[in-house]
């Protein structure tokens, strides 16, 4: 399972994910007492299968009893024991610790900040990773072998974490949004200045209007030299220079606001953990988040389109 970011995880969802964590350890702990006290019972009942006298008759020896099942842990099969969190810290360091709360005070991430982890687990046959990716923006689980239940029961408690700390579906997708905005921009740009410039048609000529004006007049010797001249310029088709259809003001108001709204979202929110000096870049980032998506979005509303809804429903009752 991998889902990608920005992720921004504050102290509040480490420290939720540290009781996950510990939550999947003690269910994968409780599967391997279980197998111990079945792998333990298994050999006390071969043992009175092959007739093999236990003290104290049909009870068991608790000497022997804590004999086989030390002997039984240390099967390779059931030894296999381990959890740990590694976090990755600039310059290409390392930090090893055993929750994520021990890691937000420790000294060794003050002055830097962490961009990654690994969360892993090994008991008995079973494996769990969690992994935040920092230089590729996601978050990937992996548990297996997928046909236990306790792997499933692992797997459900860290995915259940993952759906309600993982970023809104549209910042998952956030470069594509962007790249189809910037799309949108330009198509519409060319568009409109297509339309005005070859579909919306020649300006009417003033040509036309001094013709009549001329009619109005009437021809005389003072005007003959322009009526011909009105004349000739309809029929060639000619237009004076600089005449042109003017491209309305409302366009270029919409061209700003588009590209001043693709310029906001095309800064993109940095995964980051909120230890050491990341906690205060989780911050900052997630305030930029809330103000495209909230102040960008409430501005172009106010300025823009509310005064002109307004206009539109005072015509409706006037």
């Amino acid at each position: 399972m991998t889902v990608y970011g920005p992720w921004l995880l504050d102290v509040a969802q480490l420290r939720e994910l540290d009781k996950v964590l510990l939550n999947v350890w003690d269910g994968l702990c409780q599967y391997r007492e279980k197998a111990i006290r079945r792998d333990v019972r298994e050999i006390l009942d071969e043992r009175r299968s092959r007739g093999l006298q236990l003290v104290n008759g049909d009870e068991e020896d608790e000497e022997l009893l804590e004999s086989i099942t030390k002997q039984v842990s240390r099967n390779s099969s059931n030894f296999r024991e381990a959890k740990e969190i590694t976090l990755f810290l600039n310059g290409e360091r390392k930090l090893k610790v055993d929750s994520f709360e021990e890691a937000l005070d420790h000294a060794a991430v003050s002055d830097t900040k962490a961009y990654g982890f690994i969360a892993s687990m090994e008991v008995k046959d079973i494996e769990v990773s969690l992994i935040f990716d920092g230089n590729y923006s996601k978050v990937a689980l992996k548990v297996s072998p997928e046909r236990l239940p306790e792997s499933r029961a692992a797997f459900a408690l860290l995915k259940n974490w993952i759906d309600s700390n993982q970023p809104r579906k549209w910042q998952q997708h956030w470069l594509t949004l962007v790249s189809l905005m910037w799309a949108l921009l330009i198509l519409g740009c060319f568009g409109c200045v297509s339309f005005y410039t070859f579909l919306a048609g020649t300006p009417p000529s003033p040509y036309r209007t001094q013709a009549a004006e001329l009619l109005k007049q009437g021809v005389t010797v003072t005007n003959q030299l322009k009526a011909v001249e009105t004349i000739l310029a309809l029929q060639s088709g000619a237009s004076p220079a600089g005449v042109y259809r003017a491209i309305p003001v409302w366009w270029f108001a919409a061209f700003g606001l588009g590209f001043v709204a693709c310029s906001f979202f095309s800064v993109q929110a940095k995964p980051n953990l909120a230890i050491g000096k990341g906690e205060t870049l989780v911050k900052r980032w997630r305030w930029w988040v809330k103000f495209i998506t909230v102040g960008v979005p409430s501005f172009v509303f106010a300025s823009f389109i509310s005064p002109w809804l307004v206009s539109f429903i005072k015509t409706l009752f006037h």
